[in-house]
């Protein structure tokens, strides 16, 4: 399978048929079955399957509300999906799909920011599946588009990155990048590193000049996960456009006096960082190295 060098996710979509002459057995004992789960669906629609995805990525994306707000509340999944956390009413499990947000007794919403939730994980599903087609490689896509869009909504409501949704992410990005690596795996591990280290020079940097914390330690950890998923160069073009995303609406925040000590929740803009490295990081890049040149 041939790939950017840039993109840690090939951005062409993959043929199933390729030439298997020159492997040994077992490498195509492994491809068979690496690729079986994809090959049936190999020949849809791209339209078709972005449309798909998003309305997989909308459903999903209302339980990921859920799940934020019971991390942030510390109550099981299970437990929090059933009630209203307002008035603790049972809920139907209609309830909780979308389009349909409020408790029918108190009539507040059931999952704040919910449609947010929604419409964040449905557009990038839509967006990453339009962009990779149906590969490997879009399933850990999607993984890291789940977790940025529950993390994004629990820095949202509390400004906090909860260590559980680290922790799975880091364990589900390891066991998927032992099955599916386009990239050698010391590039995932370097891309780790070089990202947790660049935003801990950034938060130190910022408290050494402001003599306050910039930078907060989920958005450190957070970093090792999208480093895990993406590798060295699209994680530091996703790092470069989150800061861009989050210098230019901060100063428009504070000159419109809208933020609380210069205080804005960085999560959001590294949402955004990595969907623009996925759509045109590999532009982005080629751009930006001509420039230097």
């Amino acid at each position: 399978m041939k790939c950017s060098q840039f993109a840690a996710f090939p951005v062409s979509r993959v043929h199933y048929n390729e030439d298997e002459k020159g492997k040994s057995k077992q490498e195509r004992k492994f491809g068979m079955i690496h690729f079986s789960v994809f090959s049936w669906t190999a020949g849809i629609h791209p339209a078709a399957l972005s449309a798909l995805c998003g309305l997989a990525g909308m459903l999903i994306g209302r339980l990921l509300g859920v799940a934020a707000q019971g991390l942030l509340r510390k109550e099981s999944l299970l437990r929090r999906f059933g009630r209203c956390p307002h008035c603790r009413l049972p809920q139907q499990a209609r309830a909780f799909l979308p389009l349909h947000p409020r408790c029918r007794r108190c009539r507040r919403a059931l999952v704040p920011l919910s449609p947010a939730g929604e419409l964040m994980n449905g557009a990038a599903f839509a967006l990453l599946a339009w962009k990779l087609g149906m590969q490997p490689e879009l399933a850990a896509a999607l993984v890291l588009a789940c977790v940025l869009t529950t993390v994004t909504l629990t820095d949202l409501m509390s400004r906090l990155v909860p260590d559980k949704v680290i922790l799975f992410a880091l364990l589900a990005g390891l066991l998927l990048r032992i099955w599916i690596h386009p990239l050698p795996f010391w590039n995932y591990l370097a891309a780790m590193l070089m990202g947790f280290a660049l935003l801990y020079a950034i938060g130190w940097l910022g408290y050494i000049l402001l003599r306050k914390e910039s930078m907060g330690g989920g958005d450190m950890k957070l970093f090792l996960v999208i480093g895990l998923y993406m590798g060295v160069s699209p994680t530091l073009f996703a790092l470069l456009a989150a800061i861009v995303y989050g210098a230019v609406v901060g100063l428009m925040l504070l000159a419109a006096h809208r933020t609380r000590d210069g205080a804005v929740p960085f999560v959001p803009f590294i949402y955004a960082g990595v969907m623009t490295s996925f759509l045109y990081g590999e532009a982005g890049m080629a751009w930006y190295m001509r420039l230097l040149t």
